[in-house]
C-alpha cells in the first residue's frame, strides 16, 4: 500500500483497487463503547473494505436486498461526489413490493435511493 498526499487530501494507492477517488482526511477515533462486543484488527485498505461490504456485488447487500424483496435493482458505480464535503455518491434504483391491505391500493413502487459519503 502506497500513501500520498494530494493537495489537502489523503490518497491510497492500494494494488487490488481500481478507483481513482482520494480518500478522506483522517478522522479521529470516537470514544470506545463500554462493553467490547469484538476486537478484530483488518489488514485491508479502507476501499477494499468499503467494497466488500457496500459493493454493487457484494454479499451483504444481495442479502439486504433479497430480505426485503426487492425487484429490478440496478446499483450505479461509485462516482465523485457533487460538491467538496461529498466524497462518493451513487444511485440504487428498484421495486418494492408494497403489503398494503386496501382493495384497488398499490401493489408495488418504484425507489430511486441516493448514497452519499459527507465529510
Amino acid at each position: 500500500m502506497l500513501c500520498a498526499t494530494v493537495g489537502e487530501q489523503a490518497v491510497v494507492d492500494e494494488f487490488d483497487d481500481d478507483e481513482d477517488i482520494p480518500d478522506a482526511c483522517l478522522i479521529s477515533l470516537p470514544e470506545p463503547y463500554q462493553v467490547v462486543i469484538q476486537d478484530e484488527v483488518l489488514y485491508i485498505g479502507v476501499n477494499s473494505l468499503h467494497a466488500l461490504v457496500f459493493g454493487a456485488k457484494s454479499e451483504l447487500m444481495t442479502l439486504h436486498f433479497a430480505a426485503q424483496q426487492l425487484e429490478d435493482v440496478v446499483v450505479e458505480p461509485w462516482q465523485p461526489g457533487p460538491g467538496p464535503e461529498c466524497l462518493r455518491s451513487r444511485q440504487v434504483s428498484y421495486t418494492k413490493k408494497l403489503n398494503i391491505p386496501v382493495p384497488l391500493a398499490p401493489k408495488q413502487c418504484q425507489v430511486i435511493s441516493r448514497f452519499m459519503f459527507i465529510l
